[in-house]
């Protein structure tokens, strides 16, 4: 069975969230940490969840990962900088 959108009767009283808006705050977050960048943000993959991470040195995306915690991500990128040095 094929998913069928339907727009909104605007007549009727709407109760409850609207589904097509999204919610969710989202975290983007640019950080530099010893020379280089870190970007974190939500993973655009919504079934598997988590926060993509990347580490730049401004030209080149040095290394890129996906964690299911936003902290956690943040660490793995701060972690690989730290094995730079």
């Amino acid at each position: 069975m094929a998913f069928q959108a339907t727009k909104p009767d605007n007549n009727k009283k709407h109760r409850g969230a609207d589904m097509t808006q999204d919610t969710d705050p989202g975290v983007s977050l640019e950080e530099h940490y010893k020379g280089y960048v870190i970007y974190l943000e939500n993973n655009a993959d919504q079934h598997t969840g988590g926060y993509e991470y990347s580490v730049s040195d401004g030209d080149n995306i040095l290394t890129e990962g996906l964690e299911f915690d936003s902290e956690q991500a943040l660490q793995q990128a701060r972690d690989f900088v730290d094995a730079l040095d």
